[in-house]
């Protein structure tokens, strides 16, 4: 009997390390969460950790948008990305980003 409540707690034990490993750093597992590191959140604007989010991902080209926080958590993203992907994955990496409460989009394809 003993060792069958051994094997239970083992398993146990063994599917929660698994399951912790598997839910850091993804919302949801589809998307990356763009949040700066606490300490490094402190010394860095919004509007710069938005920028470093979008330049964090190649398929964004985010040299070719303009990042500007227009206050209280709103961020203006401007500029010519270089296609429909590339400016949706913009909006969404950019709502993602620790602080920012809504996009403003007015970039031109």
């Amino acid at each position: 009997m003993k060792n069958s409540h051994s094997k239970t707690v083992f398993l146990g034990l063994l599917m929660a390390a698994a399951l912790t490993g598997c839910g850091g750093g993804y919302g949801g597992g589809r998307y990356p969460v763009y949040q700066a590191d606490v300490s490094e959140a402190a010394g860095q604007s919004l509007e710069a950790r938005v920028r470093n989010a979008l330049a964090s991902d190649v398929r964004v080209g985010a040299q070719s948008l303009t990042v500007k926080a227009q206050g209280d958590g709103v961020i203006e993203l401007s500029g010519n990305p270089r296609d429909v992907r590339a400016r949706d994955l913009a909006i969404e990496i950019t709502r993602r980003v620790r602080g920012v409460r809504n996009v403003l989009n007015n970039m031109v394809l």
